[in-house]
């Protein structure tokens, strides 16, 4: 981990964020984080706590110990859109708040694209971040009227919203695992394990090309 009050002379770790460990813990255990050494460029992993205000304070706390070449914000979400069903993985490129009425959102920096290539399986998508969990209809109707959004969680947006501030290139990875309705807490229990196994499966394919991207100085 990284020493308190010290900062790195330059940026060359990958930072991958989850709201609670049972999100990262298969992850943790495939590729040996932290600081899994690939080259020059290594992987760290931070554990925020779930909302958009932990994000926040976390993530503070973080970069003045370490700063970073990107950070990836992984983990579950409810899907809004019909199309997407539980199991599926989401590759956001726009995130969403609804903050006193007022809708913000922030687009994926376009300068990661062009160095990503991601399995046709993941489905992009725009994600809007809630501060309370969605478990109704009501409400799911509310943030795909008023955002449209693809599907929900409760901290990509705080994450993009650092990184889009300090310059810092972000990318995120979620799977769904409900369908942000009056089941969705028991059906987030049911399906959290298995959610947790793809993110481990797919989250390294993203920072391997995050990290050749970088390498390759692009």
């Amino acid at each position: 981990m990284p020493v308190a009050g010290r900062k790195t002379s330059s940026r060359r770790g990958i930072l991958i964020t989850a709201a609670f460990k049972a999100e990262i813990t298969p992850l943790l255990a495939q590729i040996s984080l932290p600081r899994n050494c690939q080259g020059e460029i290594v992987s760290d992993y931070l554990i925020t706590g779930m909302g958009l205000d932990n994000v926040r304070r976390r993530l503070e706390e973080r970069v003045k110990q370490m700063e970073y070449l990107a950070i990836v914000n992984i983990g579950t979400a409810g899907a809004i859109a019909p199309e997407l069903s539980t199991s599926m993985v989401i590759f956001p490129f726009e995130f969403c708040c609804l903050d006193n009425s007022h809708i913000h959102s922030i687009r994926q920096s376009n300068r990661l694209i062009p160095g990503i290539t991601w399995p046709v399986s993941w489905k992009r998508g725009r994600l809007f971040s809630s501060r309370t969990a969605v478990s109704s209809l009501d409400e799911r109707q509310v943030i795909q009227v008023q955002c449209q959004a693809d599907a929900v969680d409760m901290e990509a947006y705080a994450a993009a919203e650092f990184c889009e501030r300090r310059a810092i290139p972000f990318a995120c990875l979620k799977v769904i695992t409900d369908l942000a309705d009056t089941n969705s807490r028991a059906e987030f229990k049911k399906n959290l394990s298995q959610a947790a196994r793809i993110l481990a499966d797919n989250v390294p394919i993203l920072v391997d090309n995050l990290r050749r991207n970088f390498e390759s100085g692009a």
